[in-house]
């Protein structure tokens, strides 16, 4: 095996492509499912950086040498990592996740990279909209001017980004991050839009 935390660019007939700010560079993705997780890690603060389609994993299994390959690897921010297989959970019976068991406790052994199985399981439609909308408008970082503990407690999206304005020519994309990075929060089960309430966490 050969980790790689860059994003790739190869493989077969993907369906969507992203370019990924946090990679600085564009991915494929083989189902919408997959998107939302690209949109998702985008958005994660705790995320550094996650790779498409990293490897192929080789491992003895019942006299063969089977291959698998992940959908993700993530590179936390405390320098730990993990694979990420995306699958709907209607076809995760239970042969397949014995099968990405055994494949995980291979990663284990030799470079200490578990692999977690993810679905669709706790994302509603409106989820996957907004964290896309977010993920495709936030900045990388904030403007260094504004000083976030001065934000209001309670405020709209338009509000916020009227009261970022003064401080930095991006303003928008700045309120975006502050929503993605979880600093503000708001009902993801409705979309995102001007009037939108936003909460600060903390």
């Amino acid at each position: 095996m050969n980790n790689k935390f860059n994003a790739n660019k190869h493989r077969s007939n993907h369906v969507f492509r992203y370019y990924s700010k946090k990679n600085a560079c564009s991915i494929k993705a083989e189902s919408y499912l997959e998107y939302i997780y690209f949109c998702i890690f985008e958005c994660d603060p705790k995320v550094v950086a996650y790779a498409s389609q990293p490897e192929s994993i080789h491992v003895p299994h019942n006299g063969k040498n089977i291959r698998y390959t992940p959908d993700l690897l993530i590179q936390y921010i405390d320098d730990s990592a993990e694979y990420i297989e995306v699958h709907h959970s209607n076809f995760s019976d239970d042969a397949f996740k014995r099968n990405i068991e055994h494949f995980s406790r291979h990663t284990m052994s030799k470079i200490n990279i578990a692999i977690r199985i993810v679905s669709e399981k706790g994302l509603c439609r409106m989820t996957g909209i907004n964290y896309e909308l977010i993920s495709n408008c936030m900045s990388v970082n904030i403007t260094d001017k504004i000083n976030t503990d001065r934000l209001a407690i309670s405020i709209t999206l338009h509000d916020l980004i009227t009261k970022l304005a003064p401080f930095t020519n991006h303003a928008i994309a700045n309120a975006y991050y502050l929503i993605a990075t979880g600093f503000y929060t708001f009902d993801m089960s409705k979309l995102l839009q001007s009037e939108t309430i936003l909460r600060r966490v903390s």
